[in-house]
């Protein structure tokens, strides 16, 4: 098994993308691609690509192989969608790509970062990145950060890379919608349809397995088991570690994440 660490949510959503799109999008009448999308998953931030297997894609290949080939693939596919010009397949294109996104988050910079990450290219600038850079933007991100890490600080969760990498995938979330947020104002419609896709986060973020789970909250469970037991009832899950953690964060994290996103969005309290 070769595992490739993609870095950051917002690639690990678009490999993954590209992976449907072998299945069941843009090549799903080709049936040489089966050999490629059967044997490559993404698990948070990890694309896994079994080479081991004699009727893989990927048996042989390397990992810059593996990357090249992604890339190549990501390209093909944005570029069906946007054309291949430089107003189209362009690092400052902002258009969402409905091919590649699940909730109008990534844009065509956005592919074309992942793309060039993928064949090891750096030193260029991103239009989504300068929108990143904006005070606004920036102040934004801190309040959902500082609220999710100090969340996990009082509830005695053990600081470990699943955990950030859970972190990241939220704040990368909320973040994706800042822009149409802040359309015209405040979007407060906006605001309350995102309130409102409780399920949809529940498959975007990179909920800690069962074992990382439990790793995460060691302490806690032993120290404060009653408060697990009540709200994974109240939530209608399992004592599953994993469970206890989708509890938590439903229950007590997100509240506070909506109540701070309205305070910053509308500048109450500054």
């Amino acid at each position: 098994m070769i595992e490739i660490n993609l870095g950051n949510p917002v690639r690990a959503k678009i490999v993954s993308a590209v992976i449907g799109q072998l299945s069941d999008g843009y090549w799903e009448n080709s049936p040489k691609m089966n050999k490629y999308w059967r044997f490559a998953r993404v698990e948070g931030i990890i694309l896994k690509c079994n080479d081991e297997r004699w009727d893989s894609g990927f048996s042989g290949k390397s990992e810059e192989d593996i990357k090249s080939w992604f890339a190549s693939k990501l390209k093909t596919v944005v570029q069906e969608e946007v054309g291949n010009n430089k107003s189209g397949w362009s690092r400052d294109n902002m258009r969402i790509s409905d091919y590649i996104s699940y909730n109008n988050d990534i844009t065509v910079s956005h592919c074309y970062e992942c793309y060039d990450w993928l064949k090891g290219r750096t030193g260029h600038t991103y239009a989504f990145q300068l929108a990143e850079n904006q005070p606004e933007y920036v102040k934004f991100k801190t309040t959902i950060t500082n609220i999710l890490k100090n969340s996990c600080k009082d509830l005695d969760w053990i600081d470990t890379e699943d955990l950030n990498v859970w972190i990241e995938s939220i704040i990368a979330y909320y973040c994706s919608y800042h822009s149409e947020l802040t359309k015209g104002g405040f979007n407060d419609k906006c605001f309350d349809d995102i309130d409102g896709k409780l399920g949809t986060e529940k498959y975007e973020f990179a909920w800690p397995r069962t074992g990382a789970a439990a790793e995460i909250l060691d302490k806690a469970l032993r120290s404060n088991s009653n408060y697990y037991i009540e709200i994974t009832q109240k939530q209608g899950l399992s004592m599953n570690p994993e469970d206890c953690i989708k509890a938590t964060y439903f229950e007590q994290i997100r509240p506070k994440i909506f109540e701070g996103m309205r305070k910053v969005l509308t500048g109450e309290g500054d």
